[in-house]
């Protein structure tokens, strides 16, 4: 069962080896819950923006698309979907992307596990 209070422990949970921060939000870029480490060059209220306008324009596309990862100026955006409606995404400047694609496969299935039984 899903504990809100749990949801940000979780996101700062995963900020290491290189990812700086991690939102939660509805698909709409609407925020639940994020974490960043003080050195993010990015804040919650701009990866969620970006992160909802990037996948609603690549999803009308690839409708069942479940992860995209992008090169940015600033680093690399990990955007995935965590349930129906939901959307989570990682940034940061110097990672592995195979790291980032392996922390939001395993964190989006989680979520989306979870966002299934609140149904």
């Amino acid at each position: 069962m899903l504990a809100a209070r749990r949801i940000p422990q979780i996101l700062q949970d995963a900020l290491t080896d290189g990812i700086d921060g991690m939102c939660l939000m509805t698909k709409e870029g609407s925020l639940l819950s994020s974490s960043f480490t003080p050195a993010a060059t990015i804040d919650e209220i701009g990866l969620a923006a970006i992160s909802s306008s990037i996948w609603g324009n690549y999803s009308e596309g690839a409708p069942d698309m479940t992860l995209h990862i992008i090169k940015l100026d600033r680093g690399y955006l990990g955007i995935s979907s965590a349930g129906n409606g939901y959307l989570l995404a990682a940034f940061g400047k110097d990672l592995s992307v195979g790291l980032l694609k392996s922390r939001l496969t395993s964190l989006s299935q989680y979520f989306g596990k979870v966002f299934e039984q609140v149904k």
